[in-house]
């Protein structure tokens, strides 16, 4: 067996460094015969211009361009070249400060003989009055006018000639004298300290401005003003500078963490109490400068409160405290929730979060999430006032469908498959009219009601004539968009009725979210309703005061029915599902009316009458009733007056074949003979 071989490393000199020699490309060979390549090419700087000069510099040598160099070796002579810079820098500033001083004091004394120099300091030592106890300014302004030499002429006349005047005016001031005749010209200040006087030479414009307008104003009270016109013209740049230092220093108190602010208070109760008055009434209070800085870029009179500019002008200041401090979210919250009610997707609104205008989605649903357990509070009010029996109480109902959804994966494998999601959706709908409960008189016992009393009248089939008729009318006129442009506006909206105030108003709804649950599986149906029933269906000394209804389509009330049959055996009210009531919605009935008149089938155009445009709205109106009361009378009546007719003959006939078991009632059982004969015939 050979023996391992010893491990090398050749570097190519080809590609070297020219002031250390480090090989930039190196090979190693392992001790088993491996041969690694290492390129240290990250390392490696190619010579420029500037770097052939620098090198030149510090080593004397002129490398060529081809040349190359570490990074290591050039910091270290780029330190060098720097390093002498500074020292020349310093040595240049020590020669020059040494021949200005020699140039100037110590060659050029007054005499050979004096060796100090004695300064006058700015405050005179012989006054011992301190400069804390009154601190009294007296300004002296003299304005100085050029002198203008009058003519020969001019100067022999003895007409009066105009003199300017002198005004002496006290203003806090000291021997304030103003030329009211000259318009240019220098201004002299003078300043009376407690020590003495300075006296300063005033030769800037915009300073001579400022100081006419101190003298020009104060008798008139203007001088606030115009120093103002006349800053903000000249110093715009540091005007915006202490501007942008008050809104600071009041954004700041009012994003600072636990400030109270409007925008800091995210539970369920404020974000749905929030409102743009208590807003603005805040920053009234708290931000008025802000408030005023933002409102003049917005519009240049003042916002009313209510108004489109008004909106505008709160939405910027609320994103502009948001980017300020991200514990303000209350109105970008705000916004994710209309954006998602919208049916906006996860990934719009993420988007929209980038830019500044709402909130990600992910902060959005964990916000949701801590929401749960104020779906259904005003719900569960309801349902407390509802067991104590109060009087007026107003009750609900549920109204759910099913919620299918398939995933379909991109790649189908195996284990990739279809995902079916089965959930339900619940929500509850509050009675717009609360009925009293009716007692009876007198207790009766079933035997003593009749049972023709249960059996609908003629009188009480006309009027559901009539309501049928409405209804199918309605929903013909609004389905069909021929008859919709004839009719919608002039047929009635609502049946006259002793309720017809409250059918207006529009249903309060109160939605309790997606369960999961497969509506065409008996047990989960049944876990729902018990689930349902304990939270939302009234109870009495634990037992159900009152059913509650649940509607839905045919499915949904097929199969409410088939849980509560499976549940038949249960001990309790609760344990056999007596909680609710099902019945079908009636916008699922108009569907199926209308699946049944196949719409999408209907030609453009419909037969009217030849003078249907000269009828009366009225007479359109029966006009439409007539169609529709042939088509109840065809399809639902069977053109029969009395739908009932049969039942009511069966009931009241005792004599009726149908009324076989119950006439051979003997003593509330059936007679043992005629049971005999039935097994009898079950027999055969």
């Amino acid at each position: 067996m050979a023996a391992p071989a010893t491990p090398t490393k050749t570097c190519a000199l080809s590609d070297i460094c020219v002031l250390c020699g480090f090989s930039f490309i190196q090979y190693e060979k392992k001790d088993n015969g491996e041969v690694i390549l290492r390129k240290h090419f990250d390392r490696k700087l190619r010579f420029t211009t500037e770097r052939v000069e620098n090198v030149y510099k510090i080593t004397g040598i002129n490398f060529s361009s081809n040349s190359a160099v570490c990074l290591k070796c050039y910091r270290s002579v780029d330190s060098v070249i720097k390093s002498e810079q500074k020292n020349e820098n310093i040595k240049a500033n020590i020669c020059s400060m040494a021949r200005k001083i020699n140039e100037t004091h110590l060659l050029q004394l007054p005499s050979p003989r004096r060796k100090v120099i004695t300064k006058r300091m700015l405050r005179s030592p012989v006054v011992t009055q301190s400069a804390k106890k009154g601190k009294t300014f007296n300004i002296e302004a003299v304005k100085y006018i050029p002198v203008h030499i009058a003519p020969f002429k001019e100067i022999t006349n003895t007409g009066d000639i105009d003199k300017p005047k002198t005004v002496r005016r006290s203003l806090e001031f000291q021997d304030v004298k103003v030329n009211l005749q000259a318009n240019q010209g220098e201004i002299e200040i003078t300043i009376a300290y407690p020590s003495g006087r300075r006296t300063e030479l005033v030769r800037n414009e915009t300073e001579q401005k400022i100081c006419r307008a101190i003298f020009n104003g104060r008798s008139s009270g203007n001088a606030k003003n115009a120093i103002i016109a006349v800053v903000s013209t000249a110093y715009r740049k540091e005007v915006v500078t202490a501007v942008s230092h008050i809104i600071s220093c009041e954004s700041k108190e009012l994003c600072k963490r636990n400030s109270g602010s409007i925008l800091q208070q995210k539970d369920h109760n404020s974000i749905l109490e929030f409102s743009w008055d208590k807003f603005y009434r805040e920053l009234h209070i708290k931000a008025p400068n802000t408030l005023r800085v933002i409102q003049s870029a917005v519009s240049d009179v003042p916002v009313a409160i209510g108004e489109k500019k008004f909106i505008n002008l709160m939405l910027t200041v609320a994103s502009a405290f948001h980017g300020r401090n991200q514990e303000m979210p209350s109105v970008h919250y705000q916004l994710g929730f209309i954006l998602a009610h919208g049916g906006c997707t996860q990934r719009d609104i993420d988007r929209l979060a980038k830019c500044g205008m709402t909130v990600t989605s992910k902060s959005m649903h964990s916000k949701l999430e801590t929401w749960i357990s104020n779906l259904d509070a005003e719900v569960i009010a309801l349902k407390k006032s509802w067991e104590e029996g109060q009087e007026n109480t107003t009750k609900y109902q549920l109204i759910g469908d099913n919620w299918d959804k398939k995933i379909l994966p991109s790649y189908r494998t195996s284990q990739n498959q279809t995902q079916s999601i089965h959930l339900f959706n619940v929500l509850i709908a509050v009675d717009r009219v609360q009925i009293p409960v009716v007692t009876p008189e007198r207790d009766l016992e079933y035997a003593d009601i009749s049972f023709e009393k249960f059996v609908p009248s003629l009188e009480e089939q006309e009027k559901l004539k009539e309501e049928l008729v409405f209804i199918t009318a309605t929903s013909v006129i609004r389905n069909i968009p021929h008859l919709s442009k004839l009719l919608d506006k002039i047929y009635p909206k609502h049946l006259p009725h002793k309720y017809s105030d409250q059918a207006g108003i529009k249903t309060v709804q109160y939605p309790l979210g997606l369960y999961d649950c497969n509506e065409t599986k008996t047990a989960d149906v049944i876990k729902l309703l018990k689930e349902l029933q304990q939270k939302y269906v009234p109870h009495r000394d634990g037992e159900i005061c009152e059913p509650v209804l649940f509607g839905g389509d045919r499915l949904t009330d097929e199969r409410i029915q088939c849980a509560q049959e499976a549940m038949l055996n249960g001990n309790t009210s609760d344990d056999r599902l007596e909680g609710f009531i099902s019945k079908i919605e009636d916008f699922h009935r108009s569907m199926n009316f209308f699946r049944k008149m196949d719409l999408e089938n209907l030609s453009d155009s419909i037969p009217l009458p030849q003078q249907f445009y000269q009828y009366t709205d009225a007479d359109k109106i029966s006009w439409i009733n007539d169609i529709c009361e042939r088509i109840i009378e065809k399809y639902f009546f069977e053109g029969s007056p009395d739908i009932m007719s049969m039942l009511r003959d069966c009931v009241t006939d005792k004599n009726h074949p149908d009324n076989y078991w119950v006439s051979n009632f003997n003593e509330g059982r059936v007679n043992v003979i005629i049971v005999k004969k039935l097994m009898r015939m079950l027999a055969v």
